[in-house]
């Protein structure tokens, strides 16, 4: 009877997120917002969003456009999308497509983003643009282990891994 009801709530949740992430986008203006693309070698591409607004918080914001996404894929497959935010534990957890924060003055936030690319397709091509990059005071793009891959997202729009190892980023925005 647990396995049933189980596999239910998870069928019902895919199903509720499916639904929602391929809803009409919601057009709020955000304070600062940043485009933020991967695209492997297999050409599999994807764009996040990252941005601030009055009514922004760690947890989702349905009504800014936050919803949860389906599970991790399997391995092979592509995917690409924010993680919780560094001591943040949304229900569910299976990361979101946008990540809208507060606007409170003078923060520094981590944005973590995982990717995956089909296949092991190889190099990951990041890209964003300047314009939506000079939005922020500081914007900067660093592996998980810490090491940065730009300095400054505000004057460098792209970054290219280039061999397997951590599927993971963080995007240190000051706004």
């Amino acid at each position: 009877m647990k396995l049933n009801f189980t596999l239910i709530a998870h069928l019902l949740l895919f199903a509720l997120s499916t639904a929602v992430s391929f809803a009409q986008p919601v057009q709020i203006p955000l304070a600062d917002s940043l485009r933020f693309t991967a695209e492997d070698a297999n050409g599999m591409k994807h764009t996040l969003l990252l941005g601030y607004h009055d009514a922004g918080t760690p947890g989702y914001e349905w009504e800014l456009g936050e919803t949860a996404v389906p599970p991790i894929p399997f391995e092979l497959a592509f995917d690409f999308r924010f993680l919780d935010p560094p001591g943040v534990k949304r229900v569910p957890n299976t990361g979101a497509y946008r990540d809208i924060r507060s606007t409170a003055g003078g923060r520094i936030d981590t944005f973590v983003v995982r990717y995956q690319p089909m296949n092991e397709g190889y190099p990951v091509k990041f890209s964003w643009t300047l314009t939506d990059a000079s939005r922020f005071i500081a914007l900067e793009l660093r592996t998980s282990d810490g090491s940065l891959l730009v300095p400054d997202m505000r004057i460098r729009n792209e970054a290219i891994i280039s061999e397997r190892g951590t599927r993971m980023l963080h995007i240190i925005a000051r706004h």
